[in-house]
């Protein structure tokens, strides 16, 4: 069974502004691949065996993995991080919903990718090959909330030198061979109440559009299974918009106030999709 895992980096729940547009993205997605396993790792949960990767931690692995004397607890301890890793690598893809947080990521994001970022499991390295990805083929979507206006580098604007949130997601998935990478930027979060449900209205839509579109080869017309998140915010632009009760015919289109744009859109692009599983 297919098999898509959503990384939960915030800790808000309700209030967090990555995970409410991520739902837009998992709800498109279950609607379209009702057969699909849909995993969720919640960062912040305390079901989940986040193990600290600290000296013990160091130490296990280098006994395990460099030695024939690596102890019973020490094996057992280096087990904790294998089982997140195989857990994280047995999806066939992937969603991430992150805040930015000083710049960069939440600091439990980053402790889980120094767990399950494993030799071995999804990655390797020899002197002959040097480093070798094990997660190739594999693509990911990242949907992103920052306060200030840092847009994501697909959707067609210039990455400010201050963001290391998406430059480091960006290399790490490379580094274990998920070069797919589609981003969503849900941004500025810091400013006026109608221009921030403007904004994340249509950060929503084009979530929902990619949840729709993310594994499936009957795709809405206009869109490919590998085209860029810029080809898909331009097709979202040029998407009339549709009144609620209008049917999906081009010619019943009318014009949106700024604010109800993602939402119209997003009633569009469903019309779309749904036609071309009819």
């Amino acid at each position: 069974m297919t098999r898509l895992l959503h990384i939960e980096a915030s800790p808000m729940k309700t209030l967090s502004h990555s995970i409410d547009v991520a739902k837009q993205f998992l709800d498109a997605y279950r609607a379209a691949h009702p057969n699909h396993e849909i995993d969720t790792i919640d960062l912040w949960s305390q079901n989940i065996d986040l193990p600290e990767f600290d000296a013990d931690m160091i130490g296990a692995k280098f006994a395990v993995l460099r030695t024939q004397t690596a102890t019973p607890e020490q094996r057992a301890q280096w087990q904790r991080a294998v089982a997140l890793s195989q857990r994280f690598n047995a999806a066939d893809h992937y969603l991430f919903s992150v805040p930015m947080w000083n710049f960069g990521v939440p600091y439990r994001l980053k402790h889980f990718i120094d767990v399950v970022t494993l030799p071995g499991q999804n990655w390797n390295w020899s002197p002959a090959t040097g480093y070798q990805a094990l997660l190739s083929g594999k693509k990911a979507a990242l949907i992103y909330a920052s306060a200030g206006a840092y847009a994501a580098h697909t959707e067609g604007a210039s990455e400010s030198p201050d963001d290391f949130q998406k430059p480091y997601l960006r290399r790490w998935l490379r580094f274990l061979g998920i070069e797919d990478v589609t981003e969503i930027s849900a941004a500025p979060t810091l400013t006026a109440p109608d221009l921030l449900a403007a904004t994340k209205a249509d950060a929503k839509a084009r979530a929902a559009a990619l949840g729709a579109a993310f594994w499936d080869a009957r795709l809405p017309a206009g869109l490919t299974a590998n085209q860029s998140v810029s080809n898909m915010v331009t097709l979202l632009r040029l998407t009339p918009c549709l009144p609620a009760a209008a049917s999906p015919s081009p010619s019943t289109s009318s014009p949106c106030l700024p604010a109800q744009r993602g939402r119209c859109r997003l009633r569009s692009l469903r019309a779309a999709w749904e036609r071309t599983r009819r």
